[in-house]
């Protein structure tokens, strides 16, 4: 608790020949005016305070206050809207996560999801509940719903899901996904390229995702309707470190395109503080060729920096025609991901031409050696 200084007057305080030869002519005319106020009136009381201060130290005071003003409004001058969002969402975020630790530590185990144990060489059905067109980024959101509300699809981390349906030719189409909520109950989201409208856009959904997964992509988008059922099954389970540097301390996601969808997922496991994780930090790292390619799970992304800003760091890099131009010509990407130290590990995840090319630029720019990088 501040202490205040108390002021009492005392009216023999000055003596009346020292106060009129200040070279202040009217002092002796302010001090008979302190005077002759009415001491019962708190507010005269107050007034025969300050008239009887010396004008030197009322100056001084002044002086003091005009200059903590300054200081304090250069200081609010600072604040600007974008510094109070973002503080804002900071303190969103520490909600957000305390409400996530409640929700696994008590919901999760009150109400246990109901597992769908598929074997490799088995499927199961989910139905199309809703597409979202997600902005002008070119992806869809798909949410997909379980025979039943507490049916979970139980796949482990790093694991894809394999959908499988007929095209508008009755050929049979399937393609892999990374999920979002792969343990959600009653049903999964998964994100897709939607249908190129001309000749050029096709071929560059052939060029990234391959001809096979584009024209599931394409059925997905123009030919299945809400309400149609398709086969699921358990996908290949990619991550895996098999490095000699343990414990794991720092992860590095490089990753392009759709590719950042694989990320997402491990984010929510190993950025919350446990005992089974031994991260650290965590560095995202997503290369695109347009800031159109961004938008799709930019949101996400944003929301688990402002949980753990401390712990993660996220870069979105933008460069010209990934496909034929290298790496290590772009200075962004340099400066993005950190070279190896011993305890770290690198997913990367995107189309083939770019993993192959992402796997040889930490391999050959960074240190990193080739088993502590996971293709996805």
């Amino acid at each position: 608790m501040r202490d205040y200084a108390r002021l009492d007057v005392d009216e023999d305080y000055y003596d009346d020949d020292e106060y009129e030869s200040d070279a202040s002519p009217n002092r002796s005319i302010t001090k008979a005016k302190a005077k002759s106020l009415n001491l019962n009136n708190p507010v005269a009381q107050i007034a025969r305070m300050v008239l009887l201060v010396p004008p030197r130290i009322l100056s001084a005071v002044s002086t003091v206050f005009s200059s903590s003003y300054k200081i304090l409004s250069s200081a609010l001058s600072l604040i600007t809207p974008s510094i109070i969002h973002h503080h804002f969402r900071l303190t969103t975020g520490k909600v957000d996560r305390l409400a996530n630790y409640v929700c696994r530590k008590t919901l999760q185990k009150a109400f246990p999801p109901n597992p769908i144990n598929l074997r490799k060489d088995e499927w199961g059905v989910a139905t199309l509940a809703k597409k979202q067109e997600m902005d002008k980024s070119g992806y869809v959101k798909y949410l997909f719903e379980l025979p039943n509300r507490g049916d979970s699809l139980n796949l482990s981390l790093g694991q894809s899901l394999s959908l499988c349906c007929l095209d508008k030719k009755n050929n049979v189409v399937k393609g892999d996904f990374y999920v979002r909520g792969r343990n959600k109950r009653g049903g999964f989201e998964v994100v897709g390229m939607s249908c190129g409208k001309t000749k050029e856009q096709t071929t560059h959904i052939e060029s990234v995702l391959g001809r096979e997964d584009a024209m599931f992509h394409r059925t997905l988008s123009k030919t299945v309707k809400i309400g149609d059922e398709m086969a699921i099954k358990p996908g290949k389970t990619n991550l895996e470190y098999r490095g000699e540097h343990l414990p794991v301390t720092d992860m590095v996601f490089v990753v392009s395109g759709l590719g950042v969808e694989a990320v997402l997922d491990q984010l929510k496991e190993i950025l919350p503080t446990t005992k089974l994780s031994s991260v650290k930090t965590c560095s995202v790292i997503w290369v695109n060729e347009r800031t159109e390619e961004f938008k799709f799970a930019f949101e996400q992304l944003e929301r688990e920096f402002y949980k753990y800003e401390k712990k993660l760091e996220v870069s979105c890099v933008l460069m010209n025609d990934i496909y034929s131009n290298s790496m290590p010509d772009s200075e962004q990407l340099g400066e993005s991901v950190p070279v190896f130290e011993d305890g770290t590990m690198a997913v990367v995840s995107g189309p083939d031409y770019f993993v192959k090319k992402a796997n040889s630029f930490l391999v050959g720019q960074k240190g990193y050696p080739s088993d502590v990088i996971c293709a996805m």
